[in-house]
C-alpha cells in the first residue's frame, strides 16, 4: 500500500481504497 501519511489519520479505510483506485486508475 503506497499511501502517504497525509490523509490516513482521519479516514484510512476510504483513503487507502481511494488512493489505490486513484493511483491504479
Amino acid at each position: 500500500m503506497a499511501v502517504p501519511k497525509r490523509r490516513t489519520s482521519r479516514s484510512r479505510t476510504r483513503s487507502c481504497r481511494a488512493y489505490e483506485r486513484g493511483l491504479l486508475r
